[in-house]
């Protein structure tokens, strides 16, 4: 429960804070009006969200296929290691199937993706 001390510290506190931003409100609506109001840059060079979604994957493709790669080696190195040994050849199994799957996964979305915006740029078009 709060006692009366500790509701007018909160009720202090909130009272302050609304003060503040009445502020900044002022502030900001007295940029816009003087057209002083600062500009935000694109450094993406993309103006569309199809555009930045097939940046973001093409990123994400670029950064996963070294590392699909590298679990692709590291699931040969087990089964190499396994020696007939049946509880490692099935980790190798796994992290291969893994491996695998997660290299479809990333490869799927690229295509899904690309395949959307061409269709979305044909309707509009």
């Amino acid at each position: 429960m709060l006692t009366d001390t500790k509701l007018q510290k909160y009720l202090g506190i909130i009272t302050t804070f609304s003060f503040s931003l009445v502020g900044f409100a002022l502030l900001a609506i007295h940029q816009v009006l003087a057209n002083n109001a600062p500009r935000v840059e694109n450094y993406l060079k993309v103006d569309t969200i199809a555009g930045l979604l097939h940046s973001l994957i093409a990123i994400v493709l670029t950064f996963a296929t070294p590392i699909i790669i590298f679990f692709i080696i590291y699931a040969g190195f087990l089964y190499v290691t396994a020696r007939g040994n049946e509880q490692q050849l099935q980790q190798a199994n796994r992290a291969l199937l893994y491996a695998i799957v997660g290299g479809l996964l990333i490869l799927g979305a690229y295509v899904l993706i690309t395949i959307v915006s061409n269709l979305i740029t044909a309707i509009i078009e």
